[in-house]
């Protein structure tokens, strides 16, 4: 029977969220890197003028600890070097407030993602349980699924906070969305799962 929890999971869940979140901030990241590398091969050009070249590598290094006021090289003696000791801060900073520092922010604080964690996590899962509905049925369900050891996902269109919280606090995935749409169902997983299980009383519901 499939056992959550693992080292290993917990890891396959990090990357896949961290896939989702690189995604999501694709542009930033992708400016930033730009931005990064451009003022790198700058400032190499400009070492190299004043006689003192230092490699692309070093030079993107050296941009990247400016843009956190912490220069790698010793103070120039070159005043359009100096200018650049200045200048570049103040890009870094601009490029960061883009997206960049929130990417930051979600990268070490997941669960408070919220819907992104969760698909994260449902999304590592195969030949777990669906169950729709987390009313009181729902939860009981739930707790007895989880004391046999079956990895499950819940899918709850308006969930009470209580409820949430306690199946949370399971580390079940909880999904909040319609069940009739296939966008929901296809993040719980339903193509690998082994079975899904109704626990509402909408009957349009349950005969769909």
């Amino acid at each position: 029977m499939p056992k959550r929890r693992t080292a290993w999971h917990k890891l396959e869940v990090a990357w896949r969220d961290t896939a989702l979140l690189c995604s999501e901030f694709q542009r930033p990241l992708l400016a930033c890197g730009a931005a990064m590398l451009t003022a790198g091969a700058v400032y190499d050009l400009m070492s190299g003028m004043a006689g003192h070249p230092v490699g692309l590598v070093h030079a993107t290094y050296h941009v990247l600890s400016l843009t956190f006021l912490q220069a790698s090289l010793d103070w120039p003696d070159q005043w359009y070097l100096q200018c650049f000791y200045f200048v570049m801060p103040l890009i870094g900073i601009a490029t960061l407030a883009q997206g960049v520092a929130d990417f930051g922010s979600l990268l070490f604080n997941r669960r408070n993602r919220g819907k992104e964690w969760e698909m994260a996590v449902a999304s590592t899962l195969k030949d777990h349980v669906i169950l729709v509905g987390l009313g009181h049925l729902g939860f009981r369900v739930v707790k007895h699924l989880e004391e046999l050891r079956q990895d499950v996902v819940v899918i709850e269109l308006n969930p009470e906070a209580d409820l949430m919280d306690a199946v949370k606090a399971l580390d079940i995935p909880v999904l909040e969305g319609d069940a009739t749409r296939e966008q929901v169902l296809n993040a719980a997983g339903v193509p690998v799962a082994r079975c899904i299980m109704l626990c509402t009383q909408n009957d349009s519901l349950n005969l769909q």
